[in-house]
């Protein structure tokens, strides 16, 4: 045949067609290519096709867990178009899609873009499990809190977007590496006694303190986990919108990771703020290798729970 030896189409991890199907598929992302409220450098509408470009570079063996994850099937869908009535509007738009994904029951997997756009899943995520009686937490790693009230102009920003989380949903959230926020975020976070586990205090300590975040999380058996690539120390991810230095480190992170899906469900993530540097492939690469290892360790543990 003429197009024997040609790679699949574009899609995470090039798959061949058989581990890419939507029906057939475990998971599904969704690439959401929006980043119109950023507040410092533009670009991370980039991110989500650079995540997927280096995934087709990426072994799909895992390693650590000695499985294949993508057999479970990861199905890459088109790219949500951004909506020009606003961010609130499009935001609202997107939880449409990300509730019909849950339909179908699939694990849902959102590629940003600026971190505005993980309210939406969230929303998804909580009503689905609202609906069965169940209870969620949100779990998010970043430098940043984005606890404001509103900036900007809308109460949409991608710095609020997990005052939203809180106060729409009334979600209990925890916060790691957080290293920036200002003074309004400061006070609402020891009015509400929000739980912050700062970077100076997890940087390099991750896995001592992992313990402790478990404990903060020991009401809650369902955990959706939003991860700002931000989140990661400057000097292994530079490419994002505001680099902060004190961040998290690689192996650290994984643990984390791999011991909340070990005593939790995860049952959804999103990973965004990615802003590809031409001459940074490094930053794309890690993006991509971190959404497979969660894969890989949600895929562990769920078989390990049955």
């Amino acid at each position: 045949m003429i197009f024997e030896g040609l790679r699949p189409a574009f899609g995470y991890g090039g798959l061949e067609p058989e581990f890419c199907d939507y029906d057939k598929s475990k998971y599904v992302i969704l690439p959401v290519p929006y980043d119109s409220t950023t507040s410092y450098k533009v670009g991370t509408r980039e991110g989500p096709a650079a995540i997927i470009n280096a995934s087709m570079n990426m072994e799909l063996y895992d390693i650590e867990t000695q499985s294949n994850p993508f057999e479970a099937g990861i199905c890459t869908l088109s790219a949500a178009e951004p909506h020009m009535g606003g961010v609130g509007v499009f935001l609202k738009n997107l939880e449409k899609i990300c509730s019909q994904i849950l339909a179908d029951k699939k694990i849902l997997i959102t590629l940003g873009g600026e971190h505005s756009i993980s309210y939406s899943p969230v929303a998804a995520y909580y009503k689905m499990l609202k609906k069965r009686g169940l209870k969620m937490a949100v779990v998010q790693i970043d430098a940043h809190s984005d606890l404001r009230g509103d900036f900007e102009g809308t109460e949409y920003n991608h710095a609020c977007v997990m005052r939203r989380v809180r106060e729409e949903f009334k979600l209990d959230t925890v916060h790691i590496g957080i290293r920036s926020y200002c003074d309004e975020e400061a006070a609402y976070i020891k009015k509400h006694k929000v739980k912050v586990f700062h970077g100076h205090e997890v940087s390099g300590r991750l896995i001592e303190k992992t313990p402790d975040i478990l404990k903060a999380l020991s009401a809650y058996d369902h955990i959706y986990l939003t991860i700002d690539i931000d989140g990661f120390d400057p000097s292994i991810v530079p490419a994002t919108g505001t680099p902060e230095p004190g961040g998290l480190l690689w192996y650290e992170t994984l643990h984390f990771i791999k011991t909340l899906a070990e005593n939790k469900n995860i049952c959804g993530f999103d990973l965004v703020e990615l802003m590809p540097i031409p001459s940074n492939h490094a930053s794309d690469f890690l993006a991509a290798k971190l959404v497979y290892k969660v894969i890989a360790y949600m895929q562990k543990y769920a078989k390990l729970k049955k």
